[in-house]
């Protein structure tokens, strides 16, 4: 065992990058209409070429490790002509979102009336087996759609993500994986109910478990949806209760790609609608889609490698149980290149133990521009809060760290408001303080009030570097603290305020207008409080309202 770990570090390390195939034309007009399958078949059409070029790879890695150190530094990750990947506009993102809801609420549709229009005779002349067994259908045609779309938002889909942003994904990804179970289960169900009728039994339950191979299309539904079962309940035993290892809940996961495939070769062997249109085009574009899925998924997979990769350089202990963490590239990263305020990586040390689980934290620096923040430094700022951030603390000088990102879309449109609402709570100031820290490198804001809760005074950093910025930026800031006042504290000014007592109505009235745009970010329960507060008494508009959602 430790030989195979020797050697899987070692390719982890030395693996090298294959083609990239962002040159494809951007005009081709279905990437417009479904951009999460051209998205898809980019990646699969990559995993193919990646085998044919895999000698070229490997030289050219060799040939980059041993560059100079004073040598330039070429990016890794780069799209056509080396250059990083640019983050889409506010403007783009919606019209991206806007597409992707109307793709799935298009399938939704297509499958429902198909249903409606296929069952017209059974409308007029109703029976039970008919009833049980059209109902059946109606949960098996959602479900089927509901399968896919779950399995796009649990892959970190890069088309999805930068659309909706990752956790938003995740958090829907959950809740449809239910709707998704609930949906096959009823169709099980009640397609036992009509099967019996039909054989003249009330309810014949050896239909739900029978594994005769004579009747193989039954059996390999039958196997999908107790792989479906079984990977909930693992999930929710890992996620939910805490109660298994990450690899023990996340590897069977994979196999939903083969309980979907199943599912739908017994759609079309066993049920009577598949083969017609238009369930027969549309269970062919779903496959599709989820073979591209997976075809991208295995790609990254077999890609990753020192691209992603990187060191523990500094390490700044903040508070006492707060430090701030600085990772270096060997190389610069062109995908951390174009990295907005406010997204975050995904984050683990895959061969130190309890920290091979992924984590995501937000960058606390800002983008670029200063020998702390270039494209190959990137700093995170860590709360103890669990077994993992406990450990990951304690991670010594030099440790290498497998780091996915960026993701997440939180602050991607605070451009367009005319004056903005930071609100945090304890370390939710994570993803406002690498904004603040762009703002003070671009030299200009829009007029900006961020206000801060902590329990005591100790639980606060980087107080004098926000100070400072308000000298050269029109930001305002307040400093609210629940459990103590503070002595030895700045002088307030204008600009710079201090208060004891929890975030009340009476205070955000004081501070907003309702009118500005509000980004909240902290634990649950304090989001939800304040939340609640700008809309009730505020009168601010739900639109109005961004908060950063605790996912993971």
């Amino acid at each position: 065992m430790s030989a195979f770990r020797s050697c899987r570090e070692a390719l982890f390390f030395c693996a090298s990058q294959p083609l990239s195939l962002d040159s494809m034309p951007e005009s081709i007009s279905f990437k417009a209409v479904f951009p999460f399958i051209a998205n898809s078949v980019q990646y699969a059409l990559g995993a193919i070429r990646a085998p044919c070029a895999s000698v070229w790879a490997k030289q050219e890695v060799r040939g980059t490790m041993e560059q100079k150190e004073d040598e330039p530094r070429t990016p890794l990750l780069t799209g056509p002509d080396s250059a990083p990947r640019e983050q889409p506009s506010p403007e783009r993102r919606r019209t991206l979102r806007n597409q992707l809801w109307a793709a799935w609420i298009f399938m939704q549709v297509v499958m429902n009336l198909g249903w409606i229009f296929s069952r017209l005779d059974h409308f007029r002349h109703p029976s039970w087996e008919h009833v049980f067994g059209d109902f059946a259908n109606l949960c098996a045609f959602n479900g089927v759609v509901f399968f896919v779309i779950m399995l796009l938002l649990g892959s970190r889909n890069p088309t999805v993500q930068r659309a909706f942003g990752l956790d938003r994904m995740l958090l829907l990804h959950r809740r449809l994986g239910v709707y998704t179970l609930g949906c096959f289960i009823g169709h099980a169900i009640f397609r036992t109910w009509s099967i019996s009728l039909r054989r003249g039994v009330s309810y014949d339950f050896s239909i739900l478990y029978s594994m005769d191979l004579a009747e193989w299309d039954l059996v390999l539904g039958r196997l999908a949806l107790l792989i479906m079962i079984g990977g909930t309940v693992l999930a929710l035993l890992g996620q939910k209760y805490l109660v298994l290892q990450y690899h023990v809940w996340k590897r069977p996961h994979f196999l939903l790609y083969p309980a979907l495939f199943m599912g739908l070769v017994h759609a079309y062997a066993h049920g009577n609608d598949m083969p017609h249109t238009p369930f027969r085009e549309a269970g062919v574009v779903l496959g599709i889609i989820a073979a591209a899925d997976l075809a991208r998924r295995a790609h990254y997979r077999l890609k990753r490698g020192r691209g992603h990769v990187w060191f523990v350089s500094e390490r700044v202990q903040e508070t006492s149980d707060t430090a701030t963490f600085t990772l270096q590239h060997p190389e610069a990263s062109a995908e951390f290149a174009r990295r907005l305020p406010g997204q975050f990586a995904v984050i683990r040390a895959p061969y130190v133990p309890h920290l091979n689980e992924p984590h995501p934290f937000t960058f606390s620096g800002e983008p670029l521009g200063d020998k702390h923040h270039a494209d190959d430094r990137l700093r995170f700022t860590v709360k103890v809060s669990g077994d993992f951030t406990a450990t990951f603390v304690k991670m010594p000088l030099g440790a290498p760290i497998l780091v996915e990102g960026p993701y997440g879309v939180f602050l991607s449109d605070i451009g367009r408001w005319d004056r903005v609402g930071l609100i945090a709570g304890g370390v939710g100031i994570t993803p406002f303080l690498s904004l603040v820290r762009a703002f003070a490198q671009r030299g200009d804001c829009p007029p900006t009030t961020l206000v801060w809760s902590n329990r005591t005074l100790a639980d606060t950093f980087a107080l004098e570097e926000l100070v400072g910025y308000t000298r050269e930026l029109p930001l305002s800031l307040v400093f609210a603290f629940t459990r103590e006042q503070p002595e030895g504290l700045p002088a307030e000014s204008p600009s710079t305020r201090f208060v004891y007592g929890r975030l009340g109505p009476g205070l955000l009235q004081e501070l907003f207008s309702g009118k500005e745009g509000f980004y909240l970010c902290g634990p649950e329960p304090f989001q939800q409080a304040v939340a609640y507060a700008l809309r009730h008494d505020l009168k601010a508009p739900a639109e109005n309202i961004q908060r950063e959602h605790f996912f993971w």
